[in-house]
């Protein structure tokens, strides 16, 4: 099965585990790539302009390599920001 198959059992019920493992495989497959499989959404902080405020504090859950995460924080140098993906070669692959 695609990793987005894995996390689904035949019932329709959501299996986080394999979800977990899906997304894993996918970050190592893209791992290696010459161009990043995620670009940076640069654009964030013009379609969300309250990312603009001084010292927000931000929770991003499934941030995989930090494709929102990274361009927040060049361009807003006081936000804190939080961020987390069980998919540890997504964060170990976060530049």
């Amino acid at each position: 099965p695609d990793s987005f198959e894995a996390g689904v059992d035949g019932s329709g019920v959501a299996d986080t585990q394999g979800q977990i493992d899906g997304w894993e495989r996918h970050f190592q497959k893209h791992a290696s790539a010459p161009t990043p499989f995620f670009k940076e959404r640069r654009g964030l902080l013009q379609m969300f302009p309250v990312l603009n405020t001084p010292d927000i504090h931000v929770l991003e859950i499934g941030c995989g390599n930090g494709s929102c995460v990274l361009p927040l924080l060049r361009g807003n140098v006081t936000a804190t920001v939080h961020a987390t993906d069980p998919a540890r070669t997504a964060v170990e692959d976060t530049a």
